[in-house]
């Protein structure tokens, strides 16, 4: 995160790519487009640069028809929980657990 403490112009691009995910992933997997709220924080609780995006998204999207479509959040967990545990041992990424 070192190059976002020296380009802070890039924070806003880095949690609009956030959004971008969570978005495209839900209309490839539910084909709806959900509700997101982000907030950027750019702080830890140790005042220590730590920039990080919260977000909240609708249990449910509208369709492309207009219509909204209700999902069940916890396959959608289960499923990320799943693909955060491949990426850990194939790739050496550390994925944070809260």
């Amino acid at each position: 995160m070192g190059c976002l403490f020296a380009h802070r112009k890039l924070l806003k691009d880095y949690m609009d790519e956030a959004v971008r995910l969570v978005k495209t992933y839900f209309e490839k997997k539910l084909k709806a487009v959900p509700g997101i709220i982000a907030g950027l924080h750019t702080f830890g609780s140790r005042l220590n640069f730590n920039p990080h995006v919260h977000m909240l998204v609708t249990m449910g999207g509208m369709k492309k028809n207009g219509e909204w479509k209700t999902y069940d959040n916890r396959a959608v967990k289960k499923e990320v929980e799943v693909k955060q545990k491949v990426e850990q041992k194939g790739n050496g990424y550390r994925v944070e657990k809260r």
